[in-house]
């Protein structure tokens, strides 16, 4: 199942496997999209970034960094934050 999107600087990466987004640091399983932020996201980890990405499930945003790619569809993460998002009137 591939529609766990995830983004980066406002564009879409890709999607992660499986049925949950990931919870803790680790390497992931993802369906790589042909997009601007999957560039920027592989051009950041080519220069030694660390690049930010970000999910929203409901109304809470994970933020997480991506620390390697150890293949063309697995990237490794850590540093996971949560933050309730709240809505305008």
């Amino acid at each position: 199942m591939w529609h766990l999107n995830f983004e980066y600087k406002g564009s879409t990466v890709g999607a992660f496997a499986g049925e949950e987004y990931p919870e803790k640091p680790g390497q992931y399983r993802y369906e790589p999209y042909r997009s601007v932020g999957h560039m920027l996201m592989c051009s950041c980890l080519q220069d030694g970034g660390r690049p930010r990405c970000s999910f929203t499930q409901g109304d809470v945003r994970t933020t997480f960094a991506v620390v390697a790619r150890p293949s063309a569809d697995m990237i490794e993460i850590d540093d996971l934050a949560k933050e309730r998002q709240t809505k305008s009137p």
